[in-house]
C-alpha cells in the first residue's frame, strides 16, 4: 500500500514488537501507519495485538505524529502543535 502523495513515504511507519520478560517470546506487536492512503502522514494509528492463553486482544488509537522533514518550518512556527 503507497499513499497517494510520495512526500508522505511508507504508509507502514513502524512496528513495534511487545516483548515478555523472555526476550525470546513475543506476547504483542504495534503497528504504527498513516490513517489512510490519501491523508497527510501526520494523522496516524497505533493497531495493537496481544496474545495470552490462546487469546488475542486488539486496540487502535487515532495518533498525531508532525516529527516528519516535511512539518520542520510548521514545528519551529508553533511548537506545541506539530511536537
Amino acid at each position: 500500500t503507497k499513499p497517494v502523495n510520495p512526500i508522505n513515504g511508507d504508509y507502514l511507519k513502524a512496528i513495534y514488537p511487545v516483548y515478555t520478560n523472555n526476550r525470546d517470546k513475543m506476547q504483542g506487536i504495534i503497528f504504527e501507519r498513516m490513517k489512510s492512503i490519501g491523508t497527510s502522514d501526520i494523522l496516524r494509528v497505533l493497531e495493537g495485538y496481544r496474545w495470552q492463553d490462546e487469546v488475542t486482544l486488539k486496540i487502535e488509537m487515532k495518533a498525531q505524529n508532525g516529527l516528519g522533514e516535511q512539518y520542520a518550518k510548521a514545528r519551529k512556527n508553533d511548537p506545541e502543535s506539530f511536537g
